[in-house]
């Protein structure tokens, strides 16, 4: 039969050993690890992880920024050769359109529009004014309104340049639409009334409306500016 205990230990159990109910604490070597120490090693392990962590990502964003540079870089350089070509094609459009304007060398071309039949045909042949009549023939060169071309005279003349009865003579149409023509005859026909017979100024001879132009026959003089000008080899 169980001894009954007395006094206050009576009626509980057997006592139970304390140390069962501590958790195991790792031994490195002959040391014990404190709580402490696990603490801080794994604080020191996670700051270890982030700073690796940040590490990769500064260097994935460096790589990033390196590689947005250089195709800004690209961006740049083809930005400048596409400048440079669009202002080489720009320079030529402005020489051709000097040439044009000028006559000589460039003027017997023909421009889109004119190709395109945008503006009404030339006549064959021109009478005003009481003139001659004069055949159209090949074109001098092109205004910022009119057209120059070489009128000879169908039958007589002298063949003498400057004189109203000249084999050869110049003829410069202008449309009755374009913008010198918007009060009638273009200004410039009083312009060559008081200049004309200047040196280097033709003196016109004749002139009327002919079609849809109004015309001037004029002296035919000799090279154009742009002619003399490549001829001294652009200086």
């Amino acid at each position: 039969m169980p001894e009954l205990r007395s006094g206050p230990d009576r009626g509980r159990g057997a006592p139970v050993d304390q140390r069962r109910r501590r958790k195991p604490v790792p031994l490195v070597g002959n040391y014990v690890k404190t709580r402490a120490a696990v603490a801080k090693e794994a604080a020191e392990a996670k700051a270890a992880a982030v700073a690796a962590g940040r590490k990769r990502g500064g260097a994935r964003a460096k790589k990033k920024r390196e590689e947005e540079e250089e195709e800004e870089k690209e961006d740049k350089e083809e930005k400048g050769r596409e400048g440079l070509i669009e202002e080489r094609e720009n320079l030529v459009e402005e020489r051709e359109r000097m040439a044009d304007e000028s006559g000589g060398s460039s003027a017997n071309k023909v421009t889109g529009k004119e190709e395109e039949g945008t503006t009404p045909p030339f006549p064959d042949k021109v009478q005003v004014g009481g003139s001659p009549m004069y055949k159209v023939d090949r074109k001098l060169g092109k205004g910022g309104f009119g057209q120059v071309f070489v009128g000879r005279r169908v039958s007589g003349g002298n063949g003498r340049s400057g004189d109203p009865g000249a084999t050869e003579v110049a003829l410069k149409f202008e449309h009755i639409n374009s913008k010198g023509c918007n009060y009638g005859p273009p200004y410039e026909w009083q312009v060559y009334n008081t200049l004309g017979g200047s040196h280097g100024v033709p003196r016109v001879h004749y002139k009327g409306k002919q079609g849809d132009y109004y015309v001037m026959v004029m002296d035919m003089l000799g090279p154009s500016l742009w002619d003399v000008w490549n001829s001294s080899g652009q200086s």
